[in-house]
């Protein structure tokens, strides 16, 4: 997740600006990063299935990874949030 530095820089200023955000896996990381706190890449993973969803503006279906390679250690959890 730390490589997605635009994307954290734009948390950030959506943070300073007071706008309410939730984070679920990569999203949950990225806030945790721009708010200055560590991620680690976990030893192995959780890895699920693969589920189709359908895009409704072009009717198209694509395939979502349902894989969790990352993590916030829990004491920051409980701490920052």
């Amino acid at each position: 997740p730390k490589i997605l530095k635009d994307e954290i820089a734009e948390i950030k200023k959506l943070a300073e600006a007071k706008v309410p955000m939730l984070g679920i896996c990569l999203g949950h990381q990225l806030l945790s990063n721009a708010f200055g706190y560590e991620t680690y890449k976990m030893k192995f993973g959780q890895h699920g299935a693969n589920h189709p969803v359908i895009n409704l503006e072009n009717k198209k279906v694509e395939i979502t990874a349902q894989n969790h390679n990352y993590n916030v250690p829990e004491e920051l959890c409980e701490v920052a949030f």
